[in-house]
């Protein structure tokens, strides 16, 4: 079982991990009233995301972003493994909720245009509105990190079409882009990053795959 955040967090001082009290024994009893009583081991999110970045070798100096329903954790990546995390308070319903209640767009659509302002620079105005309160967010968040070291690239995890609009709009955000070198590059990790690990499918979410390489290293050892 993987928990993100706030139910699960990693702990890069003790080098393991934390979970919300009492989360893991609810989930427990859940699984022992439904499958009966099978083994149950818990990782938190990030566990899934560091090893998957460094599998697909993505990690070293990479600021892992990935953005979640009600949060974006942050996982700043060195050769050696993480090296500085924070969480941030916006997530990608906080996105779809500003397209409903600001434009009046149903999910479908405000899905739709969120995939149009991944693809261009559409200047809608509610997704620029969103756009450019995550990116604030995130950029105090880069800030909070820079002691712990320097990141040459900005990896995002987010369900398709959310993960390529978040991209975008950090990379094109100057404020983002003061942040890091000139020769730093942004990108969405996508199932294509992962054909060599695990079987193509219609899953286009970034968080099952790189838990699917995971778990499938973890069951052989």
């Amino acid at each position: 079982v993987f928990l993100a955040a706030p139910w699960g967090v990693p702990n890069l001082t003790t080098k393991g991990p934390e979970y919300l009290p009492g989360m893991r024994e609810f989930i427990k009893a859940e699984v022992v009233a439904a499958f009966g009583a099978i083994p149950v081991t818990f990782f938190t999110g990030a566990d899934a995301v560091a090893f998957g970045s460094k599998t697909l070798g993505k990690h070293t100096d990479a600021l892992l972003t990935s953005l979640r329903g009600e949060m974006i954790e942050l996982l700043l990546m060195s050769p050696q493994g993480p090296k500085g995390y924070s969480t941030l308070p916006l997530g990608s319903r906080s996105v779809v909720r500003t397209l409903q209640s600001h434009g009046s767009l149903t999910k479908h659509e405000a899905n739709s245009m969120i995939t149009l302002g991944a693809q261009t620079d559409h200047k809608y105005e509610p997704l620029l509105v969103a756009g450019r309160h995550l990116s604030e967010h995130f950029a105090n968040g880069v800030k909070l990190l820079v002691p712990a070291g320097n990141a040459t690239s900005v990896v995002v995890l987010g369900e398709h079409p959310l993960g390529e609009w978040l991209a975008h709009n950090l990379a094109d955000d100057p404020k983002v882009s003061e942040l890091f070198s000139d020769d730093s590059t942004v990108e969405a990790l996508r199932k294509h990053h992962v054909s060599n690990y695990i079987e193509q499918g219609p899953v286009e979410d970034p968080f099952i795959l790189l838990e699917s390489i995971f778990v499938d290293s973890y069951s052989k050892r």
